[in-house]
């Protein structure tokens, strides 16, 4: 499509636009793609750069142009996934405009199907079936595409998505999202400019600008149900408090059981959790004011006998249940002992410190036996000490949640250095992560992996015009079931 005369940038704006796409509606606005700018509009009129309106866009016949050979398998398992579990309805509900509907479906198929490829999302799209599914929307938009990352920063958005995927799962679940892990991971610390970093201190003798996203993941599934981002590595109290709290007010949802590692363990916690009223289980630290010696003593006599000693997953365990009195409050503690981890380090140990291992008392040579595997649960409720170490655990199985994660948490410093844009792209990331964990459950059967998926899908490429259409809106029309 040919522009309008009088649609051509002025020198002063010192840019070249590049190839240009289509008129919108109003004479003497055009748009273009721009190395420096993504895909603007430029009104010659005003002589001004503003973002292109997708609703009032007059493309070429037929849309962008489309390669007759195109990567099919992928997109079709998706889109079915999606229309399959109501999630094309859940979304179609939270993003009601159609054009933010499409955005949000483009991005999230490239988010979860990628599986590592660096191609940027308007390329990853413009070869695929789904460019089909791009209603309103031109595809080099896609990146980079800061109108997206506005929509999703949204707090209101952030709320609507969740509550509507709490309510979805809780279909087949109705306690999903009330017993809870709260976890965190560091974000990469690169970013220019990010709001979120604060100086903190990792015990390495040196301040680092960090910030940390702090998840709640249910205990089950290990979906996320909610995210917080704070400053720094600071973890206490007044970071679980606001999480839960953050929880019942946006999701009106209350979490009834914690489970937590010992970075958030503090004297506040215990006092804050002792009258019972959430379940709390959190791992003992190791420092001053938690009796993890004095505990030991205690019981270091009965670690070897098998009246306490179980296997778990291959490795052997003591455990034992003792309470007593933690910062003022009657408390639970769960005392364990992994042997095959206690040995191995002791033989590390021996080894690179032998002079000083013979030099020890025997008591001290003791503790160097045992303290590689010796770990402590607290809790506020009483259970058997194998009841204890399975719910930790299951949290521990987590961390397998948070290393797929990290291959979709990566702020990309380009056009993210607004604080809404940034929980924007936090917000993709989880959705991403929740629909690429329901996929691999949804093909637990066969255990394939998301990267495996993806790999046998796109293998598969569609030729055929008229066929390739009729699948289209087979799709589309699934997938907008949720507006009735």
């Amino acid at each position: 499509m040919s522009l309008p005369a009088k649609c051509i940038p002025s020198r002063s704006q010192g840019n070249l636009l590049g190839r240009s796409y289509g008129c919108q509606k109003t004479e003497g606005k055009g748009v273009f793609r721009s190395k420096t700018r993504g895909v603007i509009a430029y009104d010659a009129d005003t002589d001004q750069f503003s973002e292109p309106e997708d609703g009032n866009m007059a493309l070429p016949e037929g849309g962008m142009s489309r390669r007759i050979h195109t990567m099919f398998g992928d997109a079709c398992l998706f889109f079915s996934f999606l229309e399959k579990h109501g999630y094309a309805g859940l979304l179609k509900d939270v993003f009601p405009k159609t054009a933010d509907y499409a955005r949000v479906l483009m991005h999230t198929f490239y988010g979860v199907m990628k599986t590592g490829s660096k191609v940027h999302c308007d390329s990853y799209i413009e070869k695929s079936f789904a460019s089909y599914l791009a209603d309103g929307i031109l595809i080099p938009s896609l990146y980079p595409d800061t109108r997206f990352f506005d929509i999703l920063g949204d707090d209101g958005i952030r709320s609507s998505f969740f509550r509507s995927f709490i309510e979805r799962k809780r279909k087949d679940n109705p306690s999903f999202g009330r017993s809870c892990y709260v976890d965190s991971t560091p974000l990469p610390n690169d970013i220019q400019d990010n709001p979120f970093n604060a100086f903190c201190f990792h015990e390495t003798g040196v301040c680092e600008l960090q910030t940390m996203l702090v998840l709640v993941l249910d205990s089950k599934s290990g979906l996320p149900v909610w995210y917080s981002m704070i400053k720094g590595n600071i973890l206490d109290l007044s970071t679980i408090n606001g999480v839960v709290d953050d929880v019942r007010i946006s999701l009106g949802i209350g979490i009834t059981s914690l489970v937590l590692d010992a970075g958030y363990a503090s004297k506040d916690l215990i006092q804050a959790y002792s009258d019972n009223r959430k379940k709390l289980l959190v791992r003992m630290p190791l420092k001053q004011g938690w009796p993890h010696r004095v505990l030991y003593w205690k019981h270091h006599d009965k670690f070897f006998k098998d009246k306490y000693s179980f296997i778990r997953k291959g490795h052997e365990y003591f455990d034992l249940h003792d309470e007593d009195s933690l910062f003022g409050r009657h408390m639970h503690f769960y005392i364990h002992v992994d042997k095959n981890n206690a040995l191995t380090a002791a033989r590390q140990f021996m080894t690179e410190h032998e002079e000083e291992f013979n030099a020890m008392k025997d008591r001290d040579k003791d503790w160097v036996m045992v303290k590689g595997g010796f770990f402590i649960l607290v809790s506020n409720k009483e259970m058997s000490a194998r009841e204890a170490l399975d719910e930790y655990f299951g949290r521990a199985e987590i961390e397998g949640v948070f290393k797929k994660a990290k291959t979709y948490l990566e702020l990309l410093p380009l056009s993210k250095w607004t604080v809404e844009r940034i929980y924007g792209k936090i917000l993709y990331d989880c959705m991403a992560l929740i629909f690429s964990l329901e996929m691999e459950k949804a093909s637990e059967e066969k255990e394939l992996s998301s990267v495996e998926i993806a790999g046998y899908t796109q293998s598969l490429i569609c030729a055929h015009w008229i066929p390739m259409m009729t699948l289209c809106l087979s799709i589309r029309q699934a997938s907008r079931q949720g507006e009735r």
